[in-house]
């Protein structure tokens, strides 16, 4: 029975190849399939052989590249290290030459950033696909100096000199507003703002009595228009903060300034619409005047 078993074993073995060439004759059509050499090919790149540390001849096709070179890089730094343990003169530290990689992906981060700064230019006219002047707002923000100000140095930069910036704050923050000098310079409609800490009449619209960082009395509604306000010149593309006010603390015991509206109208210039009414402004003498479209359609533009 095993003579059996091991018989047929030897006759199934002894098939295979003729099964084998048949299936083969059936996919090349009945001509054998022809073979090759390495380097023999049609249209086969051939590469120089090199012998790596171990002595083996092998190719210096580009995959084998960064094995050679580590290869070296290892050898250097074995002689190096013996070099040091006999107390010899060391070799300078070896250097792997994997370093070309870096290059490479310089090459390719330019190349993306290059096309896509053609692309923006192409779809929306802009390189920087319409971001270029948070772009340069970011930039200012981090190469800008920060001070802190007394009310006095601020009280220098309210536009009277044209020698220097124009400054307001809001909420102890201080920030250049020179690219608005029209707004906020001398003869601007907002000129009061600049200068000084004049947090109040920014929500108040009280630009004679409010002209203070005294925030006493305010609702959450107003206080959240403030919010709105510092928001505002913090993202204005136009405008960089340079620094802190050092204000003085507000006495306790002092008087909450008096509103010069009734609470009905008291809408002050947080409220005010770019296109809406004019904001009401009280004069010395207690008389109303009306600030011009030019000054509403600034607001627009502060």
């Amino acid at each position: 029975m095993e003579l059996s078993t091991d018989t047929a074993s030897v006759s199934k073995a002894a098939s295979a190849p003729a099964v084998e060439e048949e299936e083969e004759n059936i996919f090349t059509g009945g001509n054998p399939r022809p073979r090759s050499l390495v380097g023999q090919a049609p249209g086969e790149k051939t590469y120089e052989k090199t012998r790596d540390s171990t002595g083996r001849l092998v190719s210096k096709k580009p995959a084998n590249g960064p094995f050679l070179a580590h290869q070296r890089w290892k050898e250097q730094e074995a002689e190096r290290k013996a070099r040091e343990a006999r107390g010899e003169k060391p070799l300078p530290k070896a250097r792997s030459d994997a370093g070309w990689t870096v290059w490479k992906v310089l090459k390719w981060i330019t190349l993306f950033l290059a096309a896509t700064m053609a692309a923006g230019n192409f779809l929306v006219k802009s390189p920087f696909w319409g971001y270029g002047d948070q772009m340069v707002k970011v930039y200012r923000n981090l190469v800008t100096p920060q001070k802190v100000f007394t009310p006095e140095q601020l009280a220098q930069y309210d536009g009277s000199d044209k020698s220097k910036p124009v400054y307001l704050a809001i909420d102890g923050d201080v920030y250049d507003v020179t690219a608005s000098r029209r707004i906020y310079g001398p003869l601007g409609p907002y000129h009061v703002m600049a200068g000084r800490d004049a947090s109040r009449a920014f929500i108040t619209g009280c630009f004679q009595t409010h002209l203070t960082h005294d925030l006493r009395g305010l609702s959450e509604h107003e206080l959240g228009a403030l919010a709105n306000w510092k928001k505002f010149f913090a993202k204005h593309v136009k405008y960089v903060k340079v620094g802190t006010l050092d204000r003085s603390p507000i006495d306790p015991s002092s008087p909450i300034p008096e509103p010069c509206k009734p609470p009905s109208s008291a809408g002050g210039v947080a409220d005010a619409e770019p296109a809406g009414n004019p904001h009401a402004v009280r004069n010395r003498g207690g008389q109303e005047q009306k600030l011009t479209a030019r000054a509403t359609e600034g607001r627009q533009e502060l």
